[in-house]
């Protein structure tokens, strides 16, 4: 008896509109049914914007959200003439593209651009699969296609799910790369609880059965590593948290998982900030120790650190906000932004606010009663900004020396590393995310997995392990930030059998 000594082609599951089936595609594409080397391509874009869109913050019905697709995943799917076939599905009603800048109203119609999100270079542009395509009765549907792929194929598959990148390499951010990939949500009643709450929320797409469906099996499982702070991005860290006490290790689903982060960690972090530190994980921005040493001493800055690393400076902005504007008072996880707007923001943007005008314009709106819808946008506008320059005043009169030191670091002259499009006014921002994810890849995930610990995955400035390694995994934490002359404290165990919302 002889044996065919074919190899079988590995097979993947990908996502098909549920209005539309492969020959149909492949007709649209080719002018004749039957190649599905061709319809493969399109079954990966729908796929990759299906799954991209289940975690989509502040969901609203499936067919009206646009997912940002970088030009480099086009090009990965079907090749250096991905216009050409984008065009193709455009002009045959098979995929629409965002023409139209949602905040200025200005229109173009080879797609608006934004500024990329998590990928290095290139342009992005939003697209999204059309609502006739997926809706059944108003619902989200699509079809489970197991596809059989080749080699190059199978190419294409891995470039979506880890592209290649020219920065941080090392090898503690791969392993945790090939670790979220190997992450899970259980099926459980309570899981599916939660997701139909999140659904009904509007924070998440589809019934739990098609949500577990795509986290569990959908062949896009994406990982990237930023430009900007160098953070690794998956599902995972896109994850509702109400989720997270529902996620296992695939080959061990019986264990739960503990998170483990560090309480206030951005400002922690700027106040744990050294000479030393940015040698070892932030290199390229050498430029602000000097002006790090000048503020070691100043009592504003060392305020700063009692709050950040002795106490709550989230709790001390909001006692002291509510002190100054008693009329909006703010509870300590709403005054988290006092910080991130005082810190981050565009400090010549919000020294050119007149807080005075943005009052007057402030009691004008309440007087006015009933407001007009483009009146209600100018309110909200005038109230965001009116929030932004009392936090970043409120700040700079706490801590001046702390904002001086930000302001310094924002006129540095960076942009051959920082990538951001918003400027340099980013530069503090990204000196914290590069020490923070360089003590957090490259000091505690290398010594965790020194220490013989594979199962560990990131959620920014958390840790992530099972149960039964948690005390190990904190001690080696505690170890490592002594070894370091790092005062950072970290937050209690988020144990992974935690409430369904």
């Amino acid at each position: 008896m002889s044996h065919s000594t074919h190899k079988l082609k590995p097979e993947v599951r990908l996502y098909l509109p549920a209005g539309l089936n492969q020959n149909e595609l492949s007709t649209i594409l080719t002018g004749a049914p039957g190649n599905y080397s061709a319809s493969k391509k399109v079954c990966l874009l729908y796929s990759y914007l299906i799954s991209r869109g289940f975690n989509q913050e502040k969901a609203t019905d499936f067919g009206a959200n646009w997912t940002q697709v970088n030009s480099k995943v086009l090009r990965v799917i079907f090749g250096g003439s991905y216009n050409k076939w984008v065009n193709l599905l455009l002009k045959s009603k098979y995929l629409e593209r965002l023409n139209e800048d949602p905040k200025t109203g200005k229109v173009s119609t080879r797609g608006f651009y934004r500024t990329p999100q998590n990928r290095d270079g290139g342009q992005s542009k939003q697209y999204r699969i059309p609502a006739w395509l997926l809706s059944n009765k108003g619902g989200l549907n699509f079809t489970i296609s197991n596809q059989s792929l080749g080699k190059t194929e199978l190419k294409k598959l891995h470039a979506l799910r880890a592209p290649k990148r020219s920065y941080a390499r090392d090898q503690y951010r791969q392993h945790i790369e090939k670790m979220m990939q190997e992450l899970i949500l259980v099926d459980t009643p309570d899981s599916r609880r939660a997701i139909a709450n999140l659904q009904l929320q509007k924070a998440l797409q589809g019934t739990p059965e098609q949500f577990l469906e795509v986290f569990n099996h959908g062949a896009m499982n994406e990982v990237l590593v930023d430009e900007f702070g160098w953070r690794v991005h998956s599902k995972i860290t896109n994850t509702s948290k109400h989720l997270r006490p529902f996620l296992r290790f695939a080959n061990d689903q019986l264990s739960a998982l503990v998170e483990i982060d560090f309480a206030t960690s951005q400002p922690s972090i700027l106040a744990s900030l050294t000479p030393d530190l940015i040698r070892q994980f932030a290199p390229d921005c050498a430029e602000a120790i000097p002006l790090l040493e000048a503020l070691q001493n100043e009592p504003s800055f060392q305020k700063f650190q009692h709050y950040c690393l002795e106490e709550d400076i989230y709790a001390y902005l909001a006692s002291r906000w509510n002190a100054t504007y008693p009329e909006e008072p703010l509870t300590r996880t709403q005054a988290k932004n006092i910080f991130f707007r005082a810190a981050y923001s565009n400090y010549q943007y919000l020294g050119r606010l007149d807080v005075i005008k943005l009052n007057a314009k402030a009691r004008s709106f309440a007087a006015s009663g009933s407001l007009s819808a483009a009146m209600q946008e100018a309110a909200s506008r005038n109230a965001k900004s009116l929030r932004a320059v009392r936090s970043y005043h409120l700040f700079k009169s706490e801590f001046v020396a702390v904002h001086d030191f930000f302001a310094a670091l924002k006129q540095l002259e960076w942009s051959s590393f920082n990538p951001s499009k918003r400027g340099c006014h980013t530069n503090n921002c990204l000196l914290a995310q590069r020490i923070e994810s360089g003590l957090i890849y490259e000091c505690l995930v290398k010594a965790v997995m020194e220490a013989g610990i594979s199962q560990v995955v990131t959620i920014h400035d958390s840790l992530l392990v099972r149960e039964a390694d948690e005390p190990r995994v904190r001690a080696i934490i505690e170890c490592e930030l002594a070894s370091l002359g790092v005062r950072l404290r970290l937050g209690p165990s988020k144990l992974g059998q935690g409430e369904v919302v």
